[in-house]
């Protein structure tokens, strides 16, 4: 009986541990206007705070296999929680860029956020911006790193 209640109480707590493992969304994607699905996340077991990012792109697929060709990606460190990843035409080019937004764990809340071109199948890291009030514009931050 012992023997049974303790596999019980196992079987318990690792569902919980997975539910809420599974409820914790570290992860956003996107479709840009050219079809390629991007796909960031933090980095698995890691601190929401302080970690790394992966940014990986998919070219256009199928709704059912969307993650089956994949193209480029890379992985970078970050400071803060994955907040947001957009994708907007940050130097007024006519192609979009891919921006990433970052959010301190801290008391402040502070903004960061990094932009990537993606053009013959690489991303390039294009302009970063950090330490932002928690009620700054990310993107306008970025058009005027690029701008200067």
């Amino acid at each position: 009986m012992f023997l049974k209640r303790c596999t019980l109480l196992l079987c318990l707590v690792f569902s919980v541990e997975a539910t809420a493992q599974a409820i914790v969304d570290r992860s956003r994607q996107i479709t840009l206007a050219s079809g390629e699905l991007v796909l960031a996340s933090e980095g698995d077991r890691e601190p929401r705070s302080i970690g790394s990012i992966a940014l990986r792109i998919y070219a256009a697929a199928s709704e059912k296999f969307p993650y089956d060709n994949f193209v480029a990606g890379l992985v970078r460190s970050r400071e803060g929680a994955l907040e947001d990843l957009l994708a907007t035409d940050l130097d007024d080019d006519g192609s979009e860029e891919i921006v990433v937004v970052f959010r301190s764990a801290g008391s402040g809340g502070y903004v960061s956020a990094e932009a990537f071109r993606f053009s013959a199948e690489e991303l390039t890291l294009i302009a970063a911006v950090s330490f932002l009030e928690s009620n700054a514009d990310p993107v306008q931050a970025l058009r005027q790193e690029i701008s200067d």
